[in-house]
């Protein structure tokens, strides 16, 4: 310690010769400069480029005192020059003089206060403009997505009716176009008029021969009941459509007579209801009337019962059959397409009713009934079906519409069954059979 304090005197005026509290007030003195330097920057928040260049400044006179200090110590000079205390450029009364901040009165800073307010308050409404304008703008958008989606819908909706529509003007009228939704469409038909060829008719046919008819005469027999089952579904198929609109009429017209009749309870003493004419409500009312049988009629059904009777005795006796109301009222509430089906029963019990007897053959009610249920799916068609009638005997035998019975030739010998068309005129659904022979 003692060579220690007898090399600083020796050094003089050097770096050692200068107290260690002088030293460490120096250094707290340039330390509370920087302190003032960033606590005065902080509150004016002077982040721009004039707080900078005074702490660009401030960095570089410290470096320079730093180098000072280092070269001093290196070459033992004087320290006290250096270590001289000085007031700062930075200091806070030397910044207060140089304008670097003011100091804000109170009325200055609550007028401040205010105006920050005031700011905050438009920003606020502006905020709250905005907010409602945002909703504004989804509530429409909400609308036109929906309105969209209805739009949509409604292409949708207007494109299948089109399709709907189109399909319906392609397929009327046009029976090319079959209506795969419909079980009796042609086709089927075709099929049905085929197996009726090859169960009910054989049948009929074989019960006929057994009962005394020939060959010839029974076929004869099945193809006019065919061809009068025919004629007569055509006609009550006309009729119906014909009454079709008569029926609607007289429905709504029975309905106003109630609610009339209803009201005329209700109304006082002395005053009338207007009514419907009882004439007009008895030209409205009444069925199918059943036209007299003609002669043909009743030599056809003649034929439908044994020709020999076990006693041995003939049956062409002439029986008078007294003419029967055929009531289908109300089956002609409809369209007669949509119940044609449905009106088959009645259809056949109408005619089985009109023109069988307990003498008539067993065999030959089934083969009615088929008849009459092909015959009328046929005529409500649209157009309707009907049978080939131009072949003749001695006509020359066509392939393309007939098939061979029980023998063949290049002449038509006579007509067992007709060929189906699909309309007059029109192409083969099923092809007929008929006798050939070769001259």
């Amino acid at each position: 310690m003692g060579n220690y304090q007898s090399q600083r005197t020796a050094v003089g005026h050097s770096m050692y010769e200068v107290p260690l509290d002088s030293l460490l007030t120096y250094i707290d003195h340039e330390l509370n400069l920087w302190r003032d330097l960033v606590d005065n920057v902080k509150r004016e928040k002077k982040y721009d480029h004039e707080g900078r260049t005074c702490i660009d400044d401030m960095i570089r006179e410290t470096c320079r005192k730093m180098i000072d200090y280092e070269n001093a110590v290196s070459n033992r000079k004087r320290l006290y020059p250096l270590l001289q205390p000085r007031d700062s450029e930075y200091s806070t009364d030397k910044l207060k003089k140089e304008g670097f901040y003011k100091t804000l009165s109170p009325e200055k800073v609550k007028d401040i206060v205010i105006q920050k307010s005031d700011e905050i308050d438009e920003l606020r409404n502006e905020a709250k403009k905005m907010s409602d304008s945002i909703h504004i703008l989804n509530e429409e958008l909400k609308q036109k997505i929906k309105y969209v989606d209805d739009l949509r819908r409604e292409k949708s909706a207007l494109l299948q009716r089109l399709s709907k529509m189109a399909g319906e003007k392609l397929t009327r009228d046009n029976p090319d176009i079959a209506d795969l939704s419909d079980r009796n469409r042609p086709t089927k038909l075709g099929e049905m008029f085929n197996e009726l060829y090859d169960n009910e008719w054989t049948d009929a046919f074989e019960e006929l021969v057994a009962s005394g008819y020939d060959e010839r005469e029974a076929v004869d027999t099945l193809q006019m009941t065919l061809m009068k089952v025919f004629q007569f579904c055509e006609k009550k198929a006309s009729l119906l459509v014909k009454q079709t609109e008569t029926a609607a009429d007289l429905l709504f017209d029975e309905f106003s007579r109630s609610a009339l009749q209803e009201t005329t309870k209700n109304m006082p003493a002395g005053k009338k209801a207007l009514t419907m004419d009882p004439k007009q409500l008895a030209e409205m009312r009444g069925g199918l009337q059943r036209e007299g049988s003609s002669m043909e009629d009743l030599q056809m059904q003649r034929k439908w019962k044994p020709k020999i009777k076990p006693d041995g005795k003939q049956t062409y006796i002439q029986t008078k059959i007294q003419p029967r109301t055929i009531n289908v009222e109300d089956k002609l509430k409809q369209m007669r397409k949509g119940l044609a089906e449905s009106l088959v029963p009645s259809v056949q019990k109408a005619y089985i009713k009109t023109y069988w007897d307990n003498e008539c053959l067993r065999a030959i009610k089934p083969f009615i009934k088929r008849c009459i249920f092909i015959a009328w799916m046929m005529v409500v068609q649209t157009p309707p079906m009907c049978f080939d009638r131009e072949l003749q005997e001695g006509a020359t035998f066509d392939a393309a519409r007939y098939r061979q019975y029980t023998s063949s030739g290049h002449i038509v010998h006579f007509l067992v069954w007709p060929a189906l068309l699909l309309y007059r005129d029109g192409p083969v659904v099923c092809k007929g059979v008929a006798q050939g022979k070769k001259k």
